[in-house]
């Protein structure tokens, strides 16, 4: 044992020259493992074109530390070496693996060859050995490409910062330049190998590579525009939609056109209020803003008015501030406490009692059970009661001078209520002058109200509250007969069916049966300009041309044999059922037995140029369209199917722009029956 370890040491000590780069820089910091850290920090994405011949930039003079470390030997190499100088004393030496001589290495394999020229996997890295078997560092030129070796002759691949500059060695080691696609994305190394950033010339065009080296593609880059293929596209202004919302994971962002976004304040977008926070995210629920407190909806729209949150109501001011304390709010008085929040029922508030109903708005000069409030909401305490007031099982009314209503009529909350003499609230019958009146069992006066049966045998209440006596009387399709008590005695229908000549059943006036008959005393067209001209005879020829058309069209709208609320006949489509009031109050019947007269002949032209246009429509599909009548803008075609004058459109209610009415001169015309909302 004791002479195994002498020699060892001995061959450590005489074998100095066969030493091992890995060995000398064993105990420096790896600057290898430095670049590769430098790679992946500061590369993410990386780009080809013409390749001038420039050499790469070399890395410079070796460190001081390698110089030194080329000079001086590690003592585990010393021992190294006594231990082979011993062996080399009892046996033929044989020396092979690392060597340095003059400050340089070489290599022997065990067969005793040195490599020369010659690329050499020892040890797992990869080596290139020159034409005189000197192992080469830094930048070299073989076979007419670049490669890179560290210090320790390594051979480099992928991502490296040399020099101030990033390079790209594939996995062979070779040096890339042009474009170059890696993972994913596009990046340029130019004739010498050097990453490009920025605007940068190729071939004719302009490209933008990012600070990463990634080219950019199909993108705005400071207001200049590059394609799918990166390449810049001269003259495309960045429009303002290029802004808008961005949802990144669950949040919402809003980006400006130049790429911009708002943090840590207001900004209205589409016409509403959004708040985004120190990040530029879109915020939503309460938000402190500046001292005050504002609501912002899911969407992040900033709201107003009064608000429904978690089962409180609270109240937004135009500016969306949460607002507090006493509020005067579309004429009514609320209180909202100091979280917002509206308050209801009876409250204390600065030494008085007030009464907040369930709306939230506070009552006032009115009576809460047994308890007065005074105009400015206040509880006056020992007040006496007013309004509605029971005993023993009936009802009176005490005004609020505190006298009790006797002898009148009283309308309470939309209703009217009759008290006697003695103030007692009526019910049932009730005979004022020469009237009938009948109060329900609530006291409410009864109006379009049949007592006892309805129809014969019963009595009917008009819509004034009136019994209905020794007359007839419309109520919907019927004409009730009353006696000089009231009693219904008989009725009958208010309109006759017919059918028109497509075998469809309607209700019509019954002077339909009396006035002068289409085909008999009138053509159809005769007919057709009688009710036009006592419809529209002062409204020049444009207006009683579009009066016949509206007819002409309503008879039209059975042409497909579709369903229609309208009779394919003249006759039966004006004395259809409160439809013309022509029909019913004699008008019509005057101007057909004045038929031949000569102040009827505009009306008949009328009829004859609405009959061209309706033809027209339904022969060839041409449009309708009446001279001097100026549609709504964007109308083509007059399909116009009622029309009355401005005054009662107005008193219907109808909606201008639903029905797409237009006025000329006295005559309104609208295409359907629809009502505002």
């Amino acid at each position: 044992m004791k002479r195994k370890l002498v020699m060892k040491l001995l061959a450590g000590c005489l074998s100095v020259t066969m030493l091992s780069p890995f060995s000398v820089w064993a105990a420096e910091p790896s600057q290898e493992n430095e670049m590769a850290v430098q790679a992946e920090q500061g590369v993410q994405e990386k780009i080809e074109a013409p390749q001038p011949e420039e050499e790469p930039e070399q890395e410079g003079k070796k460190t001081e530390d390698s110089a030194v470390l080329q000079e001086q030997q590690p003592e585990s190499e010393v021992s190294q070496n006594v231990e082979e100088k011993t062996q080399s004393e009892q046996q033929p030496e044989e020396k092979f693996g690392w060597e340095i001589r003059e400050g340089r290495w070489t290599y022997t394999f065990q067969d005793g060859t040195t490599p020369k020229e010659s690329f050499e996997e020892i040890e797992d890295e990869i080596y290139y050995f020159d034409e005189e078997g000197w192992m080469v560092t830094q930048w070299q030129k073989i076979q007419g490409q670049w490669y890179y070796f560290n210090d320790r002759g390594h051979m480099l691949t992928g991502w490296q910062y040399l020099g101030g500059s990033w390079y790209y060695l594939d996995a062979k080691g070779k040096m890339l330049t042009g474009w170059q696609q890696l993972n994913g994305s596009w990046y340029y190394l130019d004739s010498s190998g050097r990453m490009l950033t920025g605007w940068n010339w190729m071939n004719g065009k302009c490209y933008y590579l990012k600070d990463s080296g990634a080219m950019a593609a199909d993108t705005w880059i400071d207001g200049y525009y590059v394609d799918k293929s990166g390449a810049w596209i001269p003259g495309k202004i960045k429009e303002e939609q290029q802004s808008g919302w961005i949802l990144d994971g669950n949040r919402w962002w809003y980006r400006h056109a130049d790429g911009s976004y708002t943090k840590s304040d207001w900004e209205m977008i589409d016409g509403k209020w959004y708040y985004f926070d120190p990040a530029g995210w879109m915020t939503t629920g309460w938000q402190l803003v500046k001292g005050s407190w504002y609501y912002l909806s899911g969407s992040g729209e900033m709201l107003t008015g009064w608000q429904l949150v978690k089962g409180s109501w609270y109240y937004l001011d135009g500016s969306g501030a949460m607002l507090t304390g006493w509020q005067y709010i579309g004429d009514k008085w609320y209180y909202l406490s100091g979280s917002g929040a509206m308050l209801t029922g009876w409250q204390f508030i600065g030494g008085k009692w007030y009464y907040l109903e369930s709306s939230g708005a506070m009552a006032s000069d009115t009576w809460i059970g047994e308890y007065y409030v005074n105009a400015s909401g206040v509880w006056e305490e020992g007040k006496q009661s007013t309004g509605w007031q029971q005993s023993n099982g009936r009802w009176y009314y005490i005004n609020t001078d505190g006298s009790r209503a006797k002898s009148t009529w009283k309308n309470i909350d939309g209703s009217d209520y009759y008290f006697d003499a003695d103030g007692w609230m009526v019910t049932g019958w009730l005979k004022l002058g020469k009237n009938y009146y009948y109060l329900k069992e609530n006291g409410a006066k009864a109006v379009d109200y049949w007592v006892g049966t309805t129809g014969v045998g019963g009595y009917y209440i008009n819509k004034y509250g009136v019994m209905v006596a020794d007359s007839t009387y419309s109520v919907g399709d019927t004409i009730y007969t009353f006696d000089s008590n009231g009693l219904c005695t008989g009725k009958e229908e208010r309109y006759v069916r017919v059918k028109d000549k497509n075998g469809r059943t309607y209700k019509v006036e019954k002077q339909f049966q009396t006035d002068p008959q289409v085909g008999v005393d009138v053509t159809e067209d005769e007919f057709l300009a009688a009710a036009v001209y006592a419809e529209a005879g002062n409204q020049g020829m444009p207006g009683m041309t579009g009066v016949a058309l509206v007819m002409l069209n309503r008879m039209n709208t059975t042409r497909e044999g579709a369903a229609s609320p309208y009779p394919s006949q003249a006759n039966i489509m004006i004395y259809q059922a409160q439809q013309f009031e022509v029909a019913r109050n004699g008008a019509l019947k005057k101007y057909l037995k004045d038929i031949d007269s000569s102040y009827l002949k505009n009306a008949k032209a009328a009829v004859s140029e609405a009959r061209k246009i309706i033809d027209a429509y339904n022969e060839k599909g041409t449009p309708r369209q009446v001279e001097g009548l100026t549609m709504p803008e964007g109308k083509t075609d007059f399909n116009y199917m009622g029309f009355m004058t401005p005054k009662a459109f107005e008193n219907a209610n109808l909606d201008w722009e639903k029905t797409e009415a237009f006025t000329y001169m006295n005559t309104t015309f609208y295409t359907t029956w629809i009502k505002k909302r």
